[in-house]
């Protein structure tokens, strides 16, 4: 799988969320590429992962196009990242 290829994860974070820092790493080390959304600086994005039934974060939107893609989930989910790598 040609990853970089791929449209980028989004994540939907917050500042100081210790789960947001750590999935980050994550991407950077792993070399997902993805956008970081602030919620708590864009009313939205917030309103946007409320929609999806979240109340913290991070969020992450997985794309249809990657494989197990149109996925999304909360926290610092070390099995559905790990899906990310195929």
């Amino acid at each position: 799988m040609h990853i970089e290829n791929r449209l980028p994860v989004v994540m939907y974070s917050k500042p100081a969320c210790v789960q947001c820092n750590a999935t980050e790493r994550w991407f950077k080390a792993n070399k997902i590429q993805y956008r970081k959304v602030d919620v708590s600086q864009d009313e939205s994005a917030l309103a946007y992962v409320k929609g999806l039934g979240y109340q913290g974060a991070p969020v992450v939107i997985v794309p249809m196009d990657w494989p197990n893609g149109g996925s999304h989930w909360y926290g610092f989910d070390t099995g559905n990242l790990q899906k990310l790598l195929g």
